[in-house]
């Protein structure tokens, strides 16, 4: 992967604009909070996995970097997490990959688990210029949006089944504290709560 892709993305979205319909860079100051509500409970983050936002599509979902223990000195992988749960998958190997969809005209089609290109995108009027400096940029024949995908996925765990997993523990972790383990006295000491 290169690794100035994000990089390049940041620069010519702030000197191009939206280049896409269905997808925008963002950044947000509180992301972890964002991700706490995603998953439920702040739990997500107790096995040293950490995400960083990279977009959003139309409907919220999230595009981000997955950083998982075992990846190592790796490229993290792009992964997709839908605004109603739908779609979660690694869709790019890398950001250079998810330049590579973006720079054809793909999105993240979350309801169909798949990229897919809309003639909208290709009318965006920043698109052409886009296209041109990600071709540039990648210096390689651009790959199907299969192809992408299954290159990401073969190089990364399944992150659909490590979601469903947080998911679980995120909800365990916040039933038990609901149920009153979270060690504090639930008690009112013997006193009625009637005035």
């Amino acid at each position: 992967m290169n690794p100035d892709a994000l990089s390049f993305l940041r620069r010519h979205y702030a000197e191009l604009g939206p280049f896409q319909v269905e997808f925008r860079l963002r950044t947000e100051d509180d992301w972890p909070l964002t991700l706490d509500y995603w998953f439920g409970a702040p739990g997500w983050r107790d096995g040293g996995h950490t995400f960083d936002l990279v977009g959003v599509d139309a409907t919220g979902g999230l595009y981000c970097l997955w950083r998982y223990p075992e990846l190592g000195d790796r490229a993290p992988p792009v992964v997709f997490l839908g605004s109603e749960g739908d779609g979660i998958a690694v869709i790019a190997g890398d950001a250079a990959s998810l330049v590579e969809a973006l720079a054809q005209g793909y999105w993240w089609f979350a309801s169909l688990g798949r990229f897919s290109r809309d003639e909208e995108n290709l009318l965006q009027p920043a698109f052409d210029a886009f296209r041109e400096q990600a071709a540039a940029f990648l210096a390689r024949p651009l790959r199907s949006p299969e192809s992408i995908v299954e290159a990401g996925q073969a190089q990364h765990p399944n992150f659909a089944a490590f979601v469903a997993r947080t998911l679980e523990h995120c909800a365990t972790a916040t039933a038990g504290d609901a149920d009153g383990d979270g060690g504090e006295d639930q008690s009112n000491n013997g006193e009625d709560d009637e005035e």
